[in-house]
């Protein structure tokens, strides 16, 4: 069933080997992929269990064909949600030498509740403590709940605007952990088209 999913043909589309080869064993390379990237993230599991959950309420006819598809499209948001980093995933293709990931901002209209759902994972530390070691050395044991950066309110302002839409992100206090995070996004770069201009 996995391998029957929206996530798998995600999977497909992306895969550098799959992209250059016309393959019999194409199962088995997806196969390989989830395999390969399941210890490097959650995103993969969290697909799984999704894809599980539609196939269930499929089965047991307690879904409508809307709702299934929902749900393929929330796995398929969930398997890309945390493979922002370049050592959470493998196999997959750069899109091009600047962003150096397999997506960038031109997949908004494509994947935009993956694209949601990144944006919303990165704002997740609103008030939320970092585990952070004292000492130093391998006899460190001691753990602290870090909050010093931690911002106590986000705030999201969205424009309506057709053209030239922009999205604002303020915090309560300056938050270099957010900043970073959200500037490091590599999967965010990239141009996207605009009826009057090209916005980054």
């Amino acid at each position: 069933m996995m391998l029957r999913s929206l996530p798998s043909a995600f999977v497909k589309k992306y895969h550098w080997w799959l992209r250059e080869n016309k393959s019999k064993n194409e199962h088995e390379v997806i196969a390989g992929f989830y395999r390969d990237c399941l210890p490097l993230n959650h995103s993969v599991a969290s697909a799984f269990f999704v894809v599980d959950l539609a196939e269930n309420l499929w089965r047991s006819e307690a879904l409508s064909q809307q709702l299934y598809v929902t749900l393929q499209l929330a796995a398929e948001a969930c398997m890309i949600h945390d493979m922002t980093e370049n050592s959470k995933w493998v196999r997959f293709a750069a899109k091009n030498k600047d962003n150096e990931h397999f997506i960038d901002s031109s997949d908004h209209k494509s994947i935009p509740l993956a694209m949601l759902l990144i944006l919303a994972d990165e704002l997740s530390v609103w008030n939320r403590p970092r585990l952070k070691t004292k000492g130093e050395g391998s006899k460190s044991v001691l753990y602290s709940f870090e909050t010093s950066d931690v911002p106590e309110k986000i705030e999201l302002r969205i424009s309506e605007a057709r053209s030239n839409p922009w999205i604002r992100i303020t915090v309560d206090k300056k938050c270099e952990t957010l900043e970073k995070n959200i500037k490091g996004l590599k999967c965010f770069m990239g141009e996207v088209e605009s009826k009057n201009e090209l916005l980054y």
